[in-house]
């Protein structure tokens, strides 16, 4: 076993954390569930009556009132929940850390807790930056990500390989696309047309497009 498959294996319990997890399986339908462990790369989710479930999917985290998505995959499923391979891994593991730390009562307790994990956060880092994919402010050359809603809204980093909003902004209100001139609430026509956003299907549903 190499260095990154043992890394792939470190279990992680969920304590002291109070989350909420939505998953969508294909745009069919959804459950509801809690993350009782999880890794660098994947989280373990007990889910009340699962009956069936695909393999691909799209999972909302609520983690202590802070949320985040990230599509998934499912790699194992038992009678107790499912365990989701994440794409947004990074942003995931990093708050699940920090809200681990936040929880530690006493100053010393958190600093031990944060040193035992900061090499797995760079761990983490150094290979989810090396996958990054171009965002959209990057193919159509606006120059806008420092004031569009695209470029500056981090709860939506990771999303599809971007950074930030820059893989996900055909679906968030208010961003300034390259041949507006005004701010677009009303997006379902632009993006249509969209270079970049047909680019973006075809890289994510490349079976379809």
């Amino acid at each position: 076993m190499d260095e990154k498959d043992k890394r792939q294996h470190v279990r992680i319990k969920c304590e002291k954390i109070k989350n909420h997890v939505e998953i969508t399986f294909e745009g069919l339908y959804s459950v509801i569930g809690t993350i009782e462990n999880f890794s660098q790369i994947a989280l373990y989710i007990v889910v009340d009556n699962l009956k069936d479930c695909r393999d691909k999917c799209f999972v909302r985290l609520n983690i202590d009132g802070d949320e985040l998505y990230s599509r998934g995959f499912v790699i194992r499923k038992d009678d107790k929940g499912i365990v989701i391979r994440v794409e947004n891994n990074y942003e995931i593991f990093k708050l699940l850390i920090s809200k681990m730390i936040l929880s530690e009562t006493g100053s010393l307790n958190k600093i031990l807790l944060a040193k035992k994990f900061i090499h797995l956060l760079d761990q983490v880092s150094e290979e989810y930056h090396q996958v990054r994919k171009i965002n959209c402010w990057e193919f159509l050359n606006c120059h806008k990500e420092k004031y569009c809603s695209a470029g500056k809204l981090e709860e939506y980093d990771g999303i599809f390989g971007g950074k930030n909003g820059g893989r996900f902004c055909a679906f968030i209100d208010d961003t300034s696309c390259k041949d507006a001139k005004m701010m677009t609430t009303n997006k379902s026509l632009v993006c249509s047309e969209c270079s970049f956003y047909k680019e973006l299907l075809k890289d994510i549903f490349p079976e379809i497009f």
